[in-house]
């Protein structure tokens, strides 16, 4: 492919992704993968695989609730009235919902595997506003011990430099501790390849399922027939509709297959090697994705609590660190905390939820209100809802409880030996009364 064929081939993309100076670079460079086919983003997110991960990773993590929590004496509380609390869980700018802002940065992430929005801050300190950053427009580095961002404007070139303290930064899994791997870049090679296998499956059923063919005269073709069998030829197959018509073929010419069937190049066998390979990258367990192929009733429990346990929750605890260590003061991180409520993605069904409230009623770790609230219910309206229970034949086995039950045990037995001969009295002086 020309250089000027590449050029204009970034161009005739969509108008609403703009061409950025990676793209300009990987398109002069030429061709990246094995199968010559180019793999940038938007290439990549046209692979279902690809566009159902990244959007099941963004969707989920973004559904969470995100709560900024006060320490206390025992436990915690909703910081509710920090400045910070409505950021994380309702509104990070005038333009986005805590959910779009999440959505979009995970989905870079995904992507770039590096995620960054601007800090507004106020005169106090506290954050204002966050407002996502395109990871291509961002460059992070170090200089003399600060970690600083090289910010290129898409619309004007322009260049400005920003602080750690202006820029939140999350990252995936990095070499150097400041910038993360980008999926895309790592994984280009397998997308290469699904690529290629979705471009010739496009291809075969544009042909209308017919294979490529070459045409074999045991003689040399008089220009007359030459110029009527490729006539016929290209009437009969050249056209949607009329390319299964038979065709003419004259003085023994025979008509030989020269590509690969589907089935022969196992086309369905290497899309369904190609949708676990992309499911490996992102830990995405394939039933997610709606493979369901080694799904069944006794495992699909287990495989939705190892998405939550193993994909979801280093994805969030990337993202509460973060938050924690660039979003609060030192001051703060004393005080306060944000975490997300996993809680939802742990679920069980209905019979098995109720089951685990019972034992936990019963053994008196929740009472009846909290059990409400974890089903979406209000506290019952009798007050009855407050009471801690627990079963008459546990006993507290501390040394000061087992010393406070043996004193109690010997004011019982002093209390019946007291009792019974008081008893004895009653009963003698019963006997004088009746005897006089």
């Amino acid at each position: 492919m020309a250089i000027w064929q590449k050029v204009a081939g970034i161009f005739t993309r969509s108008r609403q992704e703009p061409v950025s100076q990676d793209d300009l670079a990987r398109y002069l460079h030429g061709e990246d993968t094995w199968t010559g086919l180019d793999v940038d983003r938007i290439s990549a997110l046209g692979l279902p695989i690809v566009w159902a991960c990244v959007r099941v990773l963004s969707e989920t993590l973004a559904s969470l609730p995100w709560i900024l929590y006060k320490r206390t004496d025992r436990g915690k509380v909703r910081a509710d009235n920090h400045p910070l609390f409505d950021i994380l869980h309702i509104q990070p700018n005038p333009q986005q919902t805590a959910f779009m802002f999440r959505e979009q940065l995970q989905g870079h992430l995904g992507i770039f595997g590096n995620a960054y929005a601007n800090i507004i801050r106020n005169g106090t300190g506290y954050v204002q506003e966050l407002w996502p950053l395109s990871p291509d427009s961002v460059k992070p580095y170090r200089e003399k011990g600060r970690l600083l961002f090289e910010y290129t404007d898409r619309a004007t070139g322009l260049k400005d430099i920003l602080s750690e303290n202006e820029v939140f930064h999350i990252s995936g899994l990095s070499f150097d501790g400041i910038q993360g791997y980008a999926p895309l870049e790592l994984n280009k090679q397998t997308l290469g390849l699904a690529l290629a296998a979705k471009r010739y499956a496009a291809e075969y059923f544009a042909n209308e399922g017919t294979p490529s063919l070459t045409l074999t005269s045991p003689g040399k073709l008089s220009e007359d027939a030459y110029k009527r069998m490729t006539k016929s030829w290209e009437e009969s197959h050249s056209r949607w509709g009329k390319k299964h018509r038979p065709a003419i073929l004259e003085q023994g010419t025979e008509a030989k297959e020269i590509s690969a069937s589907p089935d022969k190049a196992q086309l369905v066998e290497v899309q369904k090697f190609l949708t676990r390979e992309v499911c490996r990258y992102y830990r995405m367990q394939p039933h997610m994705v709606q493979d369901m192929e080694d799904a069944t009733y006794s495992n699909i429990e287990h495989q939705g609590i190892e998405f939550s346990v193993h994909t979801m929750r280093p994805w969030c605890v990337r993202w509460e660190q973060a938050a924690l260590t660039q979003l609060l003061s030192e001051k703060d991180r004393k005080k306060y905390f944000p975490e997300f409520l996993m809680d939802a993605l742990l679920r069980g069904d209905t019979l098995s939820r109720y089951q685990s409230y019972r034992i936990a009623l019963e053994a008196g770790i929740f009472n009846a209100d909290e059990i409400r609230e974890l089903e979406n219910r209000n506290e019952r309206e009798d007050g009855g809802g407050k009471t801690y229970f627990a079963p008459q034949n546990w006993m507290d086995s501390s040394p000061e409880a087992m010393k406070k039950r043996d004193e109690n045990a010997k004011n019982i037995q002093n209390n019946l030996v007291n009792g019974s001969k008081t008893d004895e009295k009653d009963n003698k002086n019963d006997e004088k009364v009746s005897g006089g």
